[in-house]
């Protein structure tokens, strides 16, 4: 193996092992941690937000990761031609990608003054009057399941595939 070789399979290992913190614990917090404190109804009522600043570290780690790596690996295969079909998804993914980013740094930014935990919220708290009023009357009865939060949820698992469809499409 080449130097570039390894350099770019580290990187690519880098953006995978970031990319399963983030969503991988986003899964997880969401399916099974949140539910069982909420069953348990017990603990410290200060445990959801310790919970949540922490995975808020992974999350920002994990983002700043992702945007270095991103960016070398979208380097690497620009160096190459590619197909139309190869850069609309890419143009889709980094698109996703740059949403839940956006979500996610809006959801940390409102940081200790939040009571519960710092990965969760509304949309009301993190956009103006007009886009939230525009979120939420598009699915008001919807309105629980299309939080932040859920959204983060179901764009990770879909970025992912969109990665896999490129790694199929470029070999």
């Amino acid at each position: 193996m080449t130097f570039l070789e390894v350099t770019v399979l580290v990187t690519r290992w880098a953006h995978v092992i970031a990319t399963v913190a983030w969503v991988g614990g986003n899964i997880f917090y969401l399916a099974a941690l949140r539910p069982a404190m909420r069953q348990s109804g017990g603990g410290s009522p200060d445990l959801p937000r310790l919970i949540g600043e922490r995975f808020k570290q992974i999350v920002d780690l994990s983002m700043w990761v992702l945007l270095i790596t991103g960016v070398l690996l979208i380097y690497d295969r620009l160096t190459e031609e590619i197909g139309f079909g190869f850069a609309l998804l890419l143009g889709l993914k980094v698109g996703l990608s740059a949403v839940m980013f956006l979500i996610a740094i809006s959801l940390g930014r409102r940081g200790p003054r939040r009571r519960s935990s710092p990965v969760e919220g509304l949309w009301s708290e993190i956009l103006p009057g007009p886009l939230t009023r525009l979120v939420t009357d598009a699915g008001s009865s919807l309105a629980r399941l299309t939080s932040p939060t859920n959204v983060l949820f179901v764009l990770g698992p879909v970025v992912i595939l969109l990665g896999l469809l490129l790694r199929f499409i470029a070999d």
